[in-house]
């Protein structure tokens, strides 16, 4: 009954909206048993943020306990209305700057900002199809009370603490000198924008310096400095940031930056409206946005944890999984001692440690007698003359084939006074 309940959400939620029509908000009300229902609310992006659906759940409980009460409805008054703000948008003043935020972004995001190649498992698709898939982690105990210690120590946020974390795991994958990652931002700089239902979210494009062989401190800094400039130009809409950019656009990728990371509430909800206890159903679409996303949130147990929404046509399960490993020992050594440096902070847990640099380099076989590598390669050739044993390109060559020409060549090396011992150069493709 609960993976049929689940698999009804996602499909509700899969249905697409029409922007021409409406509407832009539809909800449906499941019952899963006598005493227990689903309340899914769906909100197209364009009419509504992440901000506004906790308004409009805060609203929701307030309206049941009224109905169940019987008492009159009590919402707070707005000071203003979305229009009022749509309208402000498009003034003069906004307008101006605008203007100003987008040459800021300009200068920022001059030149080409490397695409972020990850440890993928595939190649990239010419297109993206946009499938993807979740994986819940927590990082080590002890991190996150070090990363506030920090936050304290360098005048920064915790939120500034977890990307340089975060950006120096980046730059280790892809030895990039800087990496550039997406950030929402509420975009609400006023106090009457704070009650409003509306779309106000905007993504910020934080581009980090990783060059020099920083140690975690510096890095720290650098995000704050960051951070703290693009926020005061963060009311530039992303796709307007883009436009002026004007990247090479490549359908394989998302342009700017091709991974997020945000540091959110707790999403977890669990209060009693009038002898109801209200929760939230923890369900998840086959998408992804970005190549790899990642938020992470504090819990009550003081325990960072988090979760990635990555492409499947990118990553398998397992790679992603690591990835969170990754992070979580790489953050840990970095808080531990923030004077180390990035670049010399451990990466890997023992158990990969050892299967990378032991137990895959065990190249010794009792059963094959220390053979050297080209006898035991004519024993297979005369096992299996005609298997095939190498293809490049368009040719093949059988064991067989492939014999014949070591022999060729071997006897011309000799025949130019190559002996035993002697180094020879090979020209590869």
């Amino acid at each position: 009954a609960e993976d049929g309940l689940r698999e009804a959400l996602i499909a509700e939620a899969s249905k697409p909206f029409s922007l021409e029509h409406g509407p832009l908000a539809r909800a449906t009300l499941f019952r899963a048993a006598a005493e227990d229902h689903v309340l899914q609310l769906i909100v197209h992006h364009s009419v509504c943020d992440g901000w506004s659906m906790s308004l409009v759940v805060d609203e929701l409980l307030a309206l049941y306990r009224s109905g169940a009460s019987g008492a009159e409805a009590q919402l707070k008054a707005l000071p203003l209305q979305y229009a009022d703000y749509a309208a402000w948008e498009a003034g003069p003043e906004r307008t101006a700057r605008l203007a100003d935020g987008l040459a800021f972004w300009r200068r920022t995001l001059n030149g080409a900002v490397p695409v972020i190649e990850l440890p993928f498992d595939r190649p990239r698709p010419a297109v993206q199809s946009f499938r993807g898939a979740r994986h819940h982690f927590s990082l080590p105990t002890g991190i996150w009370p070090r990363v506030r210690e920090i936050a304290a120590d360098e005048h920064a946020t915790p939120f500034m603490v977890l990307l340089a974390g975060f950006a120096a795991l980046l730059s280790r994958y892809t030895s990039h000198d800087e990496v550039t990652a997406l950030t929402p931002v509420a975009n609400r700089p006023r106090a009457e924008l704070e009650s409003l239902v509306g779309f106000f979210a905007n993504s910020l494009a934080l581009r980090v310096d990783t060059s020099g062989e920083p140690d975690f401190r510096e890095l720290v800094g650098r995000v704050r400095d960051l951070t703290q400039e693009a926020l005061e130009h963060g009311e530039v809409p992303f796709d307007r940031v883009v436009e002026a950019v004007d990247p090479a656009r490549d359908p394989s990728h998302t342009p700017i930056s091709q991974v997020l990371f945000a540091l959110v509430q707790d999403p977890e909800l669990d209060v009693t409206a009038d002898g109801v206890r209200v929760s939230v159903v923890e369900h998840h679409t086959p998408t992804a946005k970005y190549d790899l996303s990642l938020e992470v949130w504090p819990g009550a147990d003081d325990v960072l944890h988090g979760v990635f929404e990555y492409a499947t046509d990118l990553f398998d399960a397992a790679t992603v999984a690591r990835i969170g490993t990754h992070l979580g020992i790489l953050l840990g050594a970095l808080t531990e001692d923030p004077g180390t440096r990035i670049g010399d902070a451990p990466l890997l847990a023992d158990a990969e440690l050892r299967e990378l640099v032991v137990d895959r380099n065990r190249t010794d076989d009792p059963a094959l007698g220390n053979r050297p590598a080209h006898e035991l390669f004519e024993d297979q050739a005369g096992r299996t003359p005609d298997a095939i044993a190498l293809v490049a390109d368009e040719r093949r060559l059988t064991f067989a084939e492939l014999n014949t020409l070591a022999d060729r060549l071997a006897h011309r090396l000799r025949s130019e006074g190559v002996g035993p011992e002697e180094r020879v150069a090979l020209f590869l493709e």
